[in-house]
């Protein structure tokens, strides 16, 4: 098990991207964290934060607002993703 997983730009690839998040998922730690990290102009920010958040959802994960990177001009976008049971254990 692993505390950080990072998907750096690979979700666009995936022919299943709900398979990939929840298999990275799956090695984490119960307090682990997912990165998601993917390539976007600013016109898809809005639209894969959206299927980011579905994908999250569908595989289990918990997934923190997705940020812009840079918010000006984005080139990145970046997520964060914890188990949904790490949330319950920390209360």
């Amino acid at each position: 098990e692993f505390d950080t997983a990072i998907l750096d730009d690979v979700l666009s690839e995936a022919q299943v991207p709900v398979r990939a998040i929840t298999e990275a998922g799956r090695i984490l730690k119960p307090e682990g964290r997912l990165l998601l990290l993917a390539t976007v102009n600013v016109e898809e920010v809005a639209g894969l934060s959206r299927h980011l958040a579905e994908w999250c959802a569908r595989a289990g994960l918990r997934l923190a607002p997705a940020r812009a990177i840079p918010s000006r001009h984005p080139e990145w976008l970046l997520a964060v993703a914890t188990k949904q049971d790490a949330a319950h254990a920390a209360a």
